[in-house]
């Protein structure tokens, strides 16, 4: 199936599926947005979405679409295409765009469990929350120290491991009564960390830079020495880490096209 852009002068610059929807959002480089489903082949063009390149997004389970822009606008569709509320005016470009999974309490446990919040790097200085249904905010700065941020990833109960371009991971809360504060920090690398991924049901985590990849015990934050991984020959930059949900395979890519599999727990044969 070929989808063709709004103008033919228009490129894709982000691309992302629903994940309980079969509908995949296409972003250009002049703002636009286009909402294809698979299902009906019908394809939406959504023009003026955006004024600047489409950059990040992301789909939450009730099928809603989030995306941020150069312009620096957040603008929230269905898998339609239509806008569901006014967009939002953040400082910076946002980069990697997710919904969040904030810390509740009891009674915000007990209702719905679509995702309303999200969050985003702003600047590569700070992380912004935002309700979209409420519009509150919150920004969560760092260090000066630490550098850049180059990733996060939320876990748990409303936590969140940031990397940074100084080889600092840095763990924080999110709940309202101590939103922002550093719950951990470890210094793993001599420079900027390339990648990290978080596995819950091992808990641990895995960060990489260099061709080394540090696995950290997640109940007390210590480095596993023990576990290690060190590629061999020039590989590159480590581009990205991915867990298999058991905890079993940890894989890699480099930027020399590089593609490595590890097995981290030996598989019970009983």
């Amino acid at each position: 199936t070929e989808i063709d852009m709004p103008s033919k002068k228009d490129l894709a610059s982000f691309i992302k599926w629903s994940g309980t929807l079969p509908v995949l959002a296409i972003g250009t480089e002049k703002g636009s947005l286009v909402f294809f489903n698979k299902q009906n082949q019908r394809k939406i063009p959504c023009v003026g979405k955006h004024s600047k390149k489409v950059i990040t997004g992301s789909w939450n389970s009730d099928g809603t679409l989030i995306t941020g822009a150069e312009d620096k606008i957040l603008t929230v569709s269905n898998s339609t295409g239509d806008t569901v509320c006014d967009s939002f005016i953040v400082k910076g470009p946002p980069q990697q765009l997710i919904w969040a999974k904030p810390k509740k309490d009891k009674v915000e446990e007990s209702k719905s469990t679509v995702e309303k919040e999200v969050s985003a790097i702003i600047n590569k200085k700070m992380l912004i929350l935002l309700n979209i249904e409420t519009t509150h905010n919150a920004e969560i700065t760092f260090s000066a120290q630490y550098g850049k941020i180059i990733d996060y990833q939320w876990f748990g109960d409303g936590y969140v491991a940031a990397t940074f371009t100084n080889g600092i991971v840095s763990i924080i809360s999110t709940h309202e009564v101590e939103i922002g504060n550093e719950i951990h920090s470890l210094n793993l690398f001599n420079s900027s960390i390339e990648a990290m991924i978080i596995n819950e049901s091992l808990g641990k985590m895995a960060v990489a830079a260099h061709g080394t990849i540090k696995i950290v015990n997640m109940n007390d934050w210590s480095e596993v020495k023990s576990d290690e991984i060190n590629i061999s020959g020039d590989v590159g930059r480590i581009t990205a880490l991915s867990w298999t949900g058991d905890g079993q395979i940890l894989t890699c890519t480099t930027s020399n096209g590089g593609f490595y599999g590890y097995l981290m727990v030996i598989p019970s044969l009983c």
